[in-house]
């Protein structure tokens, strides 16, 4: 077997962008995204956890207690205006499968 560069498989990765680094596609859907890319995202991540340290321990949560189908979330948005943006959806199968899926790329 040949040696692989250090890559990991990212749905929506832009082709050209990645071919030319010379990675290699990972089936016919999925593209490349460099050890650096995910190095970067990881680094965001940290800072993001740093800046808001409620939201990882909320999602812990609500893992903990498994999202199942008919949970409904509830999603706000407000404008440093205070103009408020308000919606929710009832979770479908269709969406834990997504989530499974982003679960076990983000698990690589």
């Amino acid at each position: 077997m040949r040696d692989l560069p250090s890559c990991a498989v990212w749905p929506d990765a832009d082709y050209k962008q990645y071919s030319k680094r010379n990675c290699l596609t990972a089936g016919k859907d999925k593209r490349i995204m460099d050890i650096g890319n995910m190095m970067k995202a990881a680094g965001a991540w940290n800072t993001f956890k740093r800046n808001h340290p409620k939201f990882p321990a909320f999602c812990r949560a609500v893992s903990q207690r498994g999202i199942r189908e008919d949970s409904v979330l509830e999603i706000a948005f407000v404008t440093p205006e205070g103009e408020r943006l308000e919606t929710n959806l009832k979770v479908k199968a269709s969406d834990l499968e997504l989530l499974g899926q982003f679960m076990d790329l983000t698990q690589k």
